[in-house]
């Protein structure tokens, strides 16, 4: 029988099997590289979400790539709503009015939206003043009524309701202008937010003419208003015939030229 002679294998033939296995664990075809980063995400950073009229704020906002890291890219700022707060190109808003904003930050077409509310700053005192603390009988003066706020700024343009304590002393408009009713101490009170200030007046009668009687007198103001006082037994200087020790406004809401005092008989007058 005829055999087969062997011969000796080849050391190359035992690397075969591992270059194959290096060039599978490779790729045949070079691999897909690095991927490019890709705008994918644009987002407003963290800001609280009230402002104050009046003051400002600095927006900051960021494009991310796939990858969440951020890129370097141009930002456009922008605002549907003009009359409540401006946006610069920076990111820089600016109150202008009570409200609600929305601001856009955007970048090709990429965008972020927020909406910020602006606010009044609160009231924390009020204080009212007059210029001067003397008001004569239908004469006029003006309180002036200053709002403040926590760090002591002037709040302008506030809501302050103005109201007289005395009405029948003083008498006030809601543009803060104090007349003279009667003789006497008439308050302002000054309120808003639910803070509150007084101011007083002193009112005072001036008479331009004076009229004597027997047991009373009577006198007139530059505008006519007649005031009576003294014995009043059967009510001859006015009223129920109560004396009259200081002087008192003649009820009726008449004016007078002159007045011509008697007795018991009281009081003539010329009206005006």
């Amino acid at each position: 029988m005829r055999t087969r002679s062997s011969f000796p294998e080849s050391p190359f033939r035992r690397l075969l099997p591992l270059l194959f296995l290096s060039f599978a664990a490779c790729g045949g075809d070079g691999g897909a590289g690095p991927t490019e980063p890709v705008p994918t995400t644009l987002a407003i950073g963290a800001h609280a979400p009230v402002l104050r009229l009046g003051e400002g704020r600095l927006l900051s906002a960021a494009v991310l790539d796939q990858h969440g890291d951020t890129m370097v890219a141009t930002i456009a700022w922008t605002t549907p709503d003009p009359a409540v707060a401006t946006v610069s190109g920076s990111g820089a808003v600016t109150s202008v009015s009570v409200g609600s904003v929305r601001i856009v930050a955007s970048s090709s077409v990429l965008a972020d939206t927020i909406t910020l509310t602006v606010t009044l700053v609160p009231i924390t005192s009020i204080v009212a003043t007059f210029g001067n603390d003397t008001l004569l009988v239908e004469d006029s003066t003006v309180v002036t009524s200053v709002a403040y706020d926590s760090a002591g700024g002037v709040l302008i343009g506030r809501a302050l309701a103005l109201t007289s304590a005395d009405p029948l002393v003083v008498s006030v408009t809601p543009a803060g202008v104090v007349s003279g009713v009667e003789y006497g101490t008439g308050r302002i009170v000054v309120s808003g937010e639910g803070h509150a200030d007084t101011a007083s007046v002193r009112v005072r009668v001036r008479f331009a003419k004076l009229f004597a009687g027997y047991d009373g007198s009577c006198a007139l103001t530059a505008g006519g208003l007649p005031y009576c006082w003294g014995y009043n037994s059967v009510g001859q200087v006015g009223g129920t015939g109560t004396n009259i020790g200081a002087p008192r406004r003649v009820p009726g809401g008449l004016r007078f030229v002159t007045m011509e005092l008697g007795g018991v008989n009281g009081y003539s007058a010329t009206l005006r």
